[in-house]
């Protein structure tokens, strides 16, 4: 690959011990180079400022940032102090829209959970992974016998079992004993509605609210 084409490598580390002396809690470090003999600075040519779009030799080279989380005030100003409050507190608010904090606000409810409910929700997770797995492998098994829809149906049927098994022992972890018309419901949902549902069934805060997503 031409050296062009090499993205910029951003070095990011996290401390929340007290490195240094320093009231800042986000510090830079940029690369540049000095002559050992003449302390002249190393610069590019033009026809690297052209080829490359810089002005300064360390603008390809990586950049360092240490976030000093225990120095940061709790006042966000742009997504990265998002980050730096999330990292500090281990706390998302609602009107934070940082990108990839709602993929980590879904992990810190599901790390907050009680034990039990976690360990049904890993269950959950790994009887996935085996459904892949199976279902690739009954594709093979198909191909050689010719039976592969039949094969795959079957399969379907009893990992649909399954999943609405582990949707309703995740709610009756968390609020108890389900009524008749919620597991009706359930028992009608397809693949990818149950696995739809299964955060929600982690993260709702009673069933009135869990059934709210259920489709009518």
């Amino acid at each position: 690959e031409p050296y062009s084409k090499v993205k910029k490598v951003y070095s990011i580390n996290i401390v929340y011990f007290p490195l240094g002396q320093g009231e800042d809690y986000i510090y830079q470090g940029k690369l540049n180079f000095i002559g050992r003999h003449i302390q002249d600075r190393l610069e590019p040519s033009n026809l690297q400022k052209e080829l490359f779009k810089i002005e300064q030799v360390y603008q390809i080279f990586p950049e360092y940032y240490i976030l000093r989380v225990k120095q940061f005030n709790d006042v966000t100003k742009n997504s990265l102090d998002e980050w730096i409050y999330f990292l500090k507190n281990s706390e998302i608010k609602e009107d934070f829209q940082a990108r990839g904090l709602a993929q980590a606000k879904e992990n810190l409810r599901i790390e907050n959970l009680p034990n039990q409910e976690k360990a049904a929700y890993q269950k959950y997770l790994e009887d996935k992974r085996y459904e892949i797995s199976m279902l690739e492998g009954a594709e093979a098994v198909g191909e050689l016998r010719g039976r592969e829809e039949g094969i795959k149906q079957g399969i379907l049927e009893g990992i649909q079992q399954e999943r609405r098994a582990n949707l309703e022992r995740i709610l009756q972890l968390r609020f108890g004993t389900i009524p008749s018309e919620i597991s009706g419901k359930i028992q009608g949902l397809d693949l990818q509605q149950l696995d739809n549902l299964m955060a929600t069934a982690l993260t709702a805060n009673s069933l009135d609210e869990f059934s709210q997503h259920l489709p009518n």
